[in-house]
């Protein structure tokens, strides 16, 4: 055989194989792989989304970029391929359920609060049911996506935040037990990238290690650079409800949201989260659960007295009316660290941005161990 032939076989060798690997990925693996390269993030009817399962995706938040990955729930966790026994996660276990702030859009699952409570605890089984831009009535669903997928948790923690009341008042509605966009807009169609990556998750995955980390082609980077103004985040209408007026907010064209508070109002949307905060006290104590509610405070509840409707007296009242089994409080330990800081929105949060730096979820984890090991 000539060194040409040779060469031809060898060719002809290499392709097929390559063929019936990607044809083995988009009829096996596809199946039990997610990858996106993006977020993770699965578009439902209505406007509605959620985390895909088994995902090994990328995120970005200003300068921090890092890697995420779900389980078979479609929970984010710490590292790939993670999975969890239906069978034992009655003993010592906990689910968080929550938006972005216990999602953890900050950074790597180390640098979460949820992390954080996980590493701590490393005899428990942590779920992080978070997902961002959700609120307590996507909370319902989450957490009722949990009870069919098997997982019984000891005790369920509601991270109940700030934003949520206007997500409450102008975000969402359930409808046959489904969350819909009050506003809906039609989803936009998956760009060729997501269709390829969903379609071939083995190749997908080869093609992005060989282009980030052998070739040093890193496409997410972006920088941002915070012009020291924190005006645009302590004056968020978003977290302006405990310090201004109703009928201030409740208006068109701000923050993404179409107008505002309305449809509900500010009134809506904390009788909404009352009204869902009890859905959820009802699924927890039907699963034998104990229900835990956590609040933390934005820039704003920190620079700001709450003259209109004091969040933690609130939330007290909320667990009063549902008979929950406690309130997790961050506030106070965050009061008293601007007490004695200067500095520190610099210290607590992501530099231009509401949600909190390594030290703000340290914070926050810190008092959940603590109101853990007390209960």
């Amino acid at each position: 055989m000539s060194s040409l032939s040779k060469v031809a076989l060898m060719a002809l060798s290499i392709a097929f194989s390559i063929v019936l690997f990607m044809t083995l990925d988009a009829l096996i693996l596809s199946k039990v792989i997610h990858t996106n390269q993006g977020d993770c993030y699965r578009k439902k009817p209505f406007g509605f989304y959620e985390l895909a399962e088994n995902c090994i995706g990328k995120a970005g938040w200003g300068n921090v970029h890092y890697d995420i990955y779900t389980d078979q729930h479609g929970f984010r966790v710490g590292a790939p391929k993670t999975a969890f026994k239906p069978g034992k996660q009655r003993l010592n276990s906990i689910l968080f359920v929550g938006d972005s702030y216990t999602f953890g859009i900050n950074g790597p699952w180390k640098d979460t609060f949820v992390g954080m409570v996980g590493e701590s605890l490393a005899a428990a089984t942590v779920f992080n049911a978070g997902v961002t831009s959700y609120s307590p009535t996507p909370y319902v669903y989450a957490l009722s996506k949990a009870y069919r997928n098997g997982i019984k948790p000891n005790a369920v923690i509601v991270s109940i935040d700030i934003s949520d009341v206007q997500d409450e008042a102008a975000k969402w509605d359930m409808v046959d037990d489904m969350p819909r966009a009050i506003y809906e807009l039609p989803p936009p169609p998956n760009s060729l990238t997501d269709t390829l990556d969903n379609t071939f998750p083995a190749t997908s995955l080869i093609h992005h290690f060989l282009r980030d980390k052998v070739f040093g082609h890193e496409t997410l980077k972006k920088d941002y650079v915070w012009n020291g103004d924190n005006k645009p985040v302590l004056n968020m209408a978003r977290s302006a409800f405990t310090y201004t007026a109703a009928e201030k907010l409740e208006t068109c064209g701000f923050e993404n949201l179409k107008c505002g508070y309305l449809p509900h109002g500010v009134a809506g949307g904390l009788q909404k989260i009352r009204t869902q905060m009890q859905r959820i006290s009802e699924l927890a104590k039907v699963n034998n659960a104990k229900l835990y509610l956590l609040i933390y405070p934005w820039p704003a509840q920190l620079a700001y007295e709450s003259s209109v409707v004091d969040w933690e007296e609130f939330i007290a009242g909320v667990c009063a009316g549902i008979r929950c089994d406690g309130v997790i409080n961050a506030f106070p330990h965050f009061k008293e660290f601007k007490k004695n800081n200067l500095d520190w929105y610099e210290k607590l949060y992501v530099q231009g941005d509401m949600h909190y730096s390594v030290l703000g979820n340290r914070m926050v984890a810190d008092e959940i161990l603590l109101f853990l090991a007390k209960h």
